[in-house]
């Protein structure tokens, strides 16, 4: 009777440090589009080929900051279908019916990747590239709809069944093909980033399913005991950074592409497509212990930073919008811009988007729970 009490109350309460620390991780990834669009100084860190040219600090620090954002948005992702599914459970919704409300959810997000996909094609038209890329909303759609099947299996099970989605991509790119060996387009969706025919694999389906796996197992911890789950953050950021950093110092197994050389920036310029270990353990510590920092600062955020809230708590909408903001710019002349200009326009854009998710958050509030634009 205890447990039903608890998912019948504080399961279902917004939290506003997760609303904003989503914000802040779309404001982040605001910037790196905005490099890449407006600077052209996006660098794509592949398992294979060519390793990326760092520029300068600025431009590597940039790029590094933004790191955070896709798994974040997979960690997010899992904790917001956890509090869905029990805020769904005190309407008297099944399983079945939450289910098919996350499989329609998912699908709608794949829907809006290949829909932009045709805008955000622009660009690549412009370099004289063509073809369709594989991006995070796809793998996130796909995510939602395999990760609806385990709402119901306890935290630890989860976290093991995380931790072997984030090790599978690091067995088999280590052991088993070469970059440059043609792959099936279905083993290049579920492991290998990279070319494919005219299209490009950006987001794999493994390891980055397994954040979001880890993010159920937490927001189980979180729903049912919110100050025990942000106490342990913490401790899980430091042992999660330890663990980078005896990776990255034997750069062997784990790293998928060892460091090219001594400076401090070879060392933290890791693998992303797809995540090494290294940067799966770098990237979770530095999430997890800023939740825990923005969930300290609740009050502040609530008086002081609630346009966080506004771009959290709109994040697909503010995923379309400001691709089309800044790709715009770019189209109106915008290009190759240097480092500093680059972010007087990136706030810009900020700026022009932030009425627009404004509106579309409190209209998205008013709608009725089945609502489409619940979905969106």
């Amino acid at each position: 009777m205890k447990e039903v009490l608890v998912s019948r109350t504080k399961k279902t309460e917004r939290i506003v440090s997760i609303d904003a620390f989503r914000g802040f991780i779309m404001i982040l990834m605001a910037l790196d589009h905005a490099n890449s669009f407006l600077s052209f100084g996006g660098s794509y860190e592949f398992w294979g080929g060519p390793w990326p040219s760092i520029e300068s600090n600025a431009a590597f620090l940039t790029r590094f900051i933004t790191h955070i954002c896709a798994p974040g948005f997979f960690f997010l992702m899992g904790i917001s279908m956890i509090y869905l599914f029990h805020s769904r459970k005190n309407l008297n919704w099944t399983d079945n019916r939450i289910r098919r409300y996350f499989l329609i959810r998912g699908f709608i997000v794949i829907g809006v990747h290949f829909a932009l996909s045709g805008f955000l094609a622009v660009p690549s038209f412009i370099r004289g590239q063509f073809g369709i890329v594989f991006n995070v909303l796809f793998i996130l759609g796909i995510a939602m709809i395999i990760n609806s099947f385990l709402l119901r299996k306890k935290p630890l099970s989860l976290f093991l069944l995380s931790g072997l989605f984030l090790l599978i991509p690091v067995v088999v790119l280590n052991e088993l093909i070469q970059y440059s060996q043609p792959l099936n387009p279905i083993f290049q969706l579920l492991f290998a980033p990279g070319d494919m025919g005219p299209h490009t694999v950006f987001y794999t389906l493994f390891p980055w399913i397994g954040f979001c796996t880890l993010g159920i197992g937490f927001g189980k911890i979180l729903a049912n005991n919110r100050r025990l789950a942000f106490a342990r953050l913490p401790l899980f950021s430091s042992a999660a950074f330890i663990f980078f950093l005896i990776l990255r110092l034997l750069g062997g197994f784990g790293n998928i592409r060892p460091p090219e050389d001594s400076g401090w920036m070879a060392f933290l310029n890791m693998t992303k497509y797809p995540p090494s270990l290294t940067f799966s353990f770098f990237t979770m510590s530095i999430i997890t212990i800023l939740l825990y920092l923005f969930e300290s600062a609740t009050a502040f955020i609530e008086k002081r930073a609630g346009f966080l809230l506004v771009f959290g708590r709109s994040a697909l909408f503010f995923y379309v919008i400001h691709h089309i903001i800044y790709v715009t710019m770019m189209l109106l002349g915008l290009r190759d811009l240097p480092m500093a200009t680059m972010y007087i326009f990136w706030i810009i854009g900020l700026v022009v988007a932030y009425p627009m998710c404004r509106h579309y958050a409190s209209f998205k509030r008013r709608q009725p729970t089945e609502s489409f634009w619940r979905m969106f």
